[in-house]
């Protein structure tokens, strides 16, 4: 007798193909048969006719470790249909640590979240401790920022010197040689803004040896975008690794303009060569912490030494003037504005969740930019914000693109978290797919399968095929709604029905089963 028989599904297998209607028999955590009419027998069946089947969807970008280790079960990700996590995006990550790694938690709770115990060192002695213990799949990139500090301690936010660079290019060496899928960074981001052209070459040269990726949150994403992406497709011409650009947008409404002059930069270097492609999440609005707002020589300091300098009225005038009239670096502030960045959620209180920046100055009676500064000099935890990044036909055209991979950039670090930690998958396919029909229903869930399973090369996972791994979805798709909102991110989505990993049930009906049949996947030398 066999695991689990699926009968009747329409099925979408991942391929960009239409669908078509079959019968599924699953054992020992495998697709074994894929046919009409298959009468042997199961011990679980499911009636799935006037259902949809497809893969388990596949997150590119994502911030979900540390969700992981507070909650195996990983329900927010199974409760949209997420089979596959890749981790460790934006240079933001968990390891390598040594003993500077003192350094390296402060940065991370506003992404990642806090976390007790990091009772590892490298990608290795981490996976021994989560190996059968996930409820999805989880891949891993190395992280720029660990590695920085690994090598540079307290003082990473400078370029690093030969020596330094060496000891962290042994450290990525490592991890990749342990199986992480590739190398990310976080250029927006302090302490990886720090690193000149030398470090990044060096780097991107050992992930090259690999053969493995090289996932950026680029340095600029408003109005200098286009010398941002070029910087970074240069790096890839320059030292042969496969490019992904992390959550492609456009920081700015009025610089939508802006995206013709990317997509033919694209153009440009895939001509030369380069293997380029992007991931983004269908949001018009970000989230992110609230420092990020911050320059970088600011963000390098410790928490205690923002407050201090934050709080000093010489030291914030200079700041202010930096924010203003950046130079050599991307603000924020001016581009969004403050209409449009609202507190999602502060550690020292939550009387201002959900207002913007200007609405705050207005009860505090204080210019905007002193808002925020103030907001920050009292802040000793995590300050994480909602930003409106773009307008939605600037989004609508980054999801349609031929080389647009889906991922959430779920962040688990706030008890308010942006929707797309909850309801991403069913929000693309309910408004942009079946509403606004910017893409077929088989291409969109190519973008969410097999696209990220073929990038990642994944051999068994992100098609409906016979010897793959069981990792399903079953949809109702009259019913799919996304109910995430950000007053209410924990709702229920409808029209998911069944999710399946390795062969589990792990969601049935709005009921989890609390199962760990997740794996750990680790990418294979070529």
């Amino acid at each position: 007798m066999y695991d689990l028989l699926i009968k009747g599904a329409m099925i979408y297998d991942g391929s960009g193909s239409d669908g078509f209607i079959s019968d599924l028999l699953i054992d020992n955590g495998k697709i074994i048969k894929l046919r009409k009419n298959i009468s042997d027998l199961a011990r679980e069946v499911i009636d799935a006719r006037g259902l949809v089947l497809t893969p388990g969807f596949i997150d590119f970008h994502t911030h979900s470790e540390i969700y992981g280790l507070k909650d195996p079960y990983m329900k927010a990700r199974i409760g949209q249909g997420i089979t596959t996590d890749l981790c460790g995006n934006c240079g933001i990550g968990i390891f390598p640590l040594n003993q500077n790694k003192e350094y390296l938690l402060p940065l991370n709770n506003d992404v990642l979240g806090h976390f007790d115990n990091y009772s590892w060192s490298d990608f290795s002695s981490y996976s021994n401790i989560i190996s059968g213990k996930m409820g999805i799949n989880q891949a891993y990139l190395c992280s720029h920022a660990p590695l920085r500090i690994a090598a540079l301690g307290s003082d990473s936010g400078r370029a690093a010197n030969d020596k330094e660079i060496d000891f962290m290019c042994s450290l990525l060496d490592d991890a990749l040689s342990q199986g992480c899928m590739g190398l990310s960074s976080g250029l927006y981001y302090a302490p990886c803004s720090s690193a000149d052209r030398n470090e990044l070459v060096r780097l991107l040269k050992t992930v090259k040896k690999h053969d493995k990726l090289f996932c950026v949150h680029h340095r600029i994403e408003g109005p200098e975008i286009v010398s941002s992406i070029k910087e970074v497709l240069d790096l890839a011409l320059e030292t042969g690794v496969r490019l992904e650009i992390s959550h492609l947008k456009i920081i700015g409404r009025k610089y939508g303009y802006l995206l013709d002059d990317i997509f033919n930069l694209f153009d440009t270097y895939i001509s030369k060569g380069v293997d380029v492609k992007f991931d983004q999440y269908p949001y018009h609005y970000g989230s992110t912490s609230l420092f990020s707002l911050l320059p970088a020589h600011v963000l390098a300091l410790t928490r205690n030494e923002q407050m201090r300098v934050l709080k000093d009225e010489d030291e914030r005038k200079i700041i202010k003037e930096e924010m203003l009239n950046p130079a050599g670096w991307e603000s924020l502030f001016p581009v969004v504005g403050p209409d449009d960045i609202s507190i999602l959620s502060l550690d020292q209180g939550h009387k201002y969740d959900g207002l913007s920046l200007t609405e705050i100055s207005k009860i505090t009676n204080t210019e905007p930019l002193d808002t925020l500064l103030d907001i920050l000099s009292d802040e000793a935890g995590a300050a994480v914000m909602i930003d409106i990044t773009e307008s939605e036909e600037t989004l609508k055209r980054i999801l349609a693109h031929p080389l647009m991979c889906f991922g959430t950039d779920s962040l688990y670090s706030t008890p308010i978290p942006h929707p797309r930690s909850y309801s991403a998958t069913i929000h693309l396919l309910q408004d942009y797919v079946l509403r606004d029909k910017i893409i077929s229903f088989p291409e969109a869930i190519r973008k969410m399968t097999y696209e990220g399973a073929t990038r990642l090369r994944l051999k068994d996972i992100g098609l409906i095929k016979e010897g793959y791994r069981a990792d399903i979805n079953i949809l109702s798709l009259e019913n799919l709604k996304a109910t995430a909102t950000l007053d209410k991110p924990f709702v229920k989505n409808d029209g998911l029905e069944f999710v399946i990993i390795g062969g589990k049930i792990a969601y049935e009906r709005g009921k989890f089963n609390n199962t760990l049949s997740g794996l750990l996947l680790k990418s294979e030398e070529l």
